[in-house]
């Protein structure tokens, strides 16, 4: 057996003493401390290799956080078989984590505030204290595109900016909704919460191209215009299989007390790619190409 905790730290307001102290204990505790030290791991793109490649560095960092005066730690834990992984049982402790916060939020207004950083770390069974922990990364990184000066910048967003004037004032809102919720998907590293967003794209692009009156429906349609290859595949199948499993983790996401959502990072990058594509449809006009397979037969699409 091993055992699984994970560590998030939160800002806080309106706190007048630095006492460091222990608010609730448990397999999920929250803990008042002076600072914290989380590791995570970094990637930038640092130049361009021939043939157009993009040279990329991967880096594991450890940032100090600071209280001012005091930070909100919450810890999750569970025990898992030895041959369970971080993929399995992070949606849990996400969930553990979320919910207590969200507890605290509405009991102490005011006081939570962002949060600062996580990481998830385990140690075997036999190991009791707390400096055999080893930590465990498991956010995916995907390589986004590279920008070698500042005239690149400018006109990439003019151009962007031109298409969004360029739509019908209702096209226009359910874009800059898109657009918002894109924003809010980066910003938050639990999957369900991502998850989430990127339904929320979904359903905002859908409703300006797509008439149907089912929000299903919509979607789905709107997935055969974002991937016209894979509608064209299995008289359109796959694209109703995709929007099944898309709609069902959502379901699980919203509705589950656990939050508890099979393969959550294969699901969370399937819906990223169908949520990117459905922005780029409302703004360009144009499909995107199929999601990697291993992704999308990682799900039975």
């Amino acid at each position: 057996m091993k055992t699984y905790i994970l560590r998030t730290v939160y800002q806080t307001k309106n706190l007048l003493f630095a006492d460091e102290v222990a608010l609730r204990t448990g397999s999920t505790a929250a803990y008042l401390i002076a600072q914290r030290e989380l590791p995570f791991i970094t990637h930038e793109t640092v130049g361009s290799a021939p043939g157009g490649k993009l040279e990329v560095t991967v880096s594991t960092r450890s940032r100090l956080h600071r209280g001012n005066p005091l930070l909100l730690e919450v810890t999750a834990r569970c025990a898992a078989s030895d041959d369970a992984t971080p993929f399995d049982v992070r949606p849990g402790l996400e969930a553990q984590e979320a919910s207590l916060v969200a507890l605290f939020t509405w009991s102490l207004p005011e006081v939570v505030g962002p949060k600062l950083g996580e990481a998830l770390f385990f140690r075997p069974a036999e190991a009791a204290d707390d400096s055999s922990w080893t930590w465990y990364d498991v956010s995916p990184i995907r390589v986004a595109d590279a920008y070698g000066n500042a005239g690149k910048l400018a006109s990439t967003l003019a151009r962007a900016e031109r298409q969004l004037d360029d739509l019908p004032p209702d096209h226009r809102d359910s874009a800059e909704a898109a657009l918002r919720w894109w924003r809010y998907s980066q910003s938050v590293e639990s999957p369900p919460d991502k998850l989430i967003a990127y339904w929320i794209i979904l359903e905002s692009v859908s409703s300006a191209l797509c008439a149907e009156d089912s929000i299903r429906t919509r979607v789905e349609k709107l997935l055969a215009k974002a991937f016209p290859d894979l509608a064209a595949t299995d008289n359109g199948r796959r694209i109703k299989k995709m929007k099944d499993v898309l709609y069902n983790a959502r379901c699980r996401a919203v509705h589950g007390g656990k939050r508890d959502l099979t393969k959550p990072n294969t699901i969370v990058q399937v819906a990223q790619r169908a949520a990117e594509a459905s922005i780029s449809l409302i703004l360009e006009n144009s499909g995107a190409p199929n999601p990697p397979d291993d992704l999308l037969s990682g799900l039975g699409i």
